[in-house]
């Protein structure tokens, strides 16, 4: 990654949010630090990660908290050099889709040749390695709702944040990191994975969250106007 692009990045990201300009600095650096050993650009219509300003009610600051882009996720699963395919597709009612998991997996989605219609009903991600292993996540609208209403405070409160400006790309997203905690990954993806939507500090340790607390419980986010698709 260029040095001088990347700091133009992370001084571009900072000046044109005001929010995230005011977060304790230690977290800024802990997730520019978390980014540039992953080699993926932040805030930038790339779409490959995003820091964005969060309010700790413990500490009384805001923090930035690191978040994985879909486009990240699928730009280091490439890297591995261990993938053949891999995809994440949506589901519409008048589809023709079936699948099943067991002995005999088997996952058929046609889509509407009269285009898409009506809200979602299922999100999938899928791979394909080269040694011809093959491996499929199908997660329901429900179910993913219900992982936003766990894990995302600004979700449960109503407030905008991308699971409300971009649902599609944060449920396609949660599809593939569930898929890739149990495939064959590089350290570059297994550690995408672990610091997705936490707050690393300047040491670039990305920390666990405490026993029987759900992550971001006592964190509340600022309603911040966001774009993930520009940035």
């Amino acid at each position: 990654m260029d040095v001088s692009r990347f700091k133009r990045v992370l001084l571009t990201a900072i000046r044109t949010n005001e929010v995230l300009g005011r977060c304790d600095p230690m977290t800024i650096i802990g997730g520019a630090m978390t980014a540039a050993q992953l080699g993926l650009e932040l805030n930038t219509p790339l779409g490959q990660a995003y820091l964005i300003p969060y309010h700790n009610n413990k500490r009384k600051c805001y923090e930035a908290q690191f978040q994985m882009g879909y486009q990240g996720i699928l730009d280091l699963a490439w890297r591995s050099g261990q993938y053949r395919r891999i995809d994440a597709k949506v589901v519409y009612p008048g589809d023709t889709f079936h699948f099943q998991y067991g002995l005999n997996p088997d996952l058929v989605h046609v889509p509407n040749p009269k285009g898409p219609s009506g809200e979602p009903i299922y999100y999938y991600a899928l791979y394909e390695l080269e040694n011809g292993g093959v491996n499929f996540v199908v997660m329901s609208r429900e179910e993913l709702d219900a992982h936003a209403q766990r894990y995302s405070q600004a979700f449960k409160k109503g407030k905008e944040s991308p699971w409300q400006t971009n649902p599609d790309m944060m449920r396609l997203k949660t599809c593939i990191i569930r898929l890739l905690k149990y495939a064959p990954k590089s350290v570059e993806v297994a550690r995408a994975v672990a610091a997705d939507e936490v707050v690393v500090d300047k040491s670039g340790r990305i920390p666990a969250p405490p026993e029987g607390i759900v992550d971001g419980e006592d964190v509340e986010e600022e309603p911040v106007s966001f774009d993930p698709e520009t940035g």
